[in-house]
């Protein structure tokens, strides 16, 4: 398994530091040429410090979203449907899913986020 897939992807990583998410992991998106096209991001294992903040995103793993999640979320794969779903039961349950488990954890985080749930950490 590549590591991209095991990682949120760069719209997810986008959205989770506009929710102020730490940009703190194992992993980052870094655009070393324009910021504003897509096509110049790549994947990284360490923070370049030289880049502006603009041009870098927290590229969470697997394990982190975990952690940031907490112990009310559950991931499960369905095979059925080849995909992975993220329910999060506190008073309510609420369901995400997404093509890979650091998917649908970005996207459980995002909406927890967004509906003050839980505080960004």
């Amino acid at each position: 398994m590549t590591i991209e897939k095991q990682v949120c992807g760069l719209d997810l990583a986008r959205k989770l530091k506009e929710l102020g998410v730490k940009q703190d992991s194992a992993f980052y998106w870094h655009n070393y040429r324009n910021p504003a096209k897509d096509d110049h991001w790549h994947l990284v294992g360490e923070r370049d410090k030289g880049l502006p903040d603009f041009a870098t995103y927290s590229a969470f793993t697997v394990a982190e979203l975990g952690e940031m999640l907490g112990r009310d979320y559950f991931p499960q794969w369905q095979p059925d449907f080849n995909r992975w779903t993220a329910s999060y039961n506190s008073s309510r349950v609420v369901e995400q899913d997404g093509g890979t488990e650091a998917e649908a954890r970005s996207k459980m985080l995002i909406y927890l986020l967004e509906n003050k749930l839980i505080s960004a950490r």
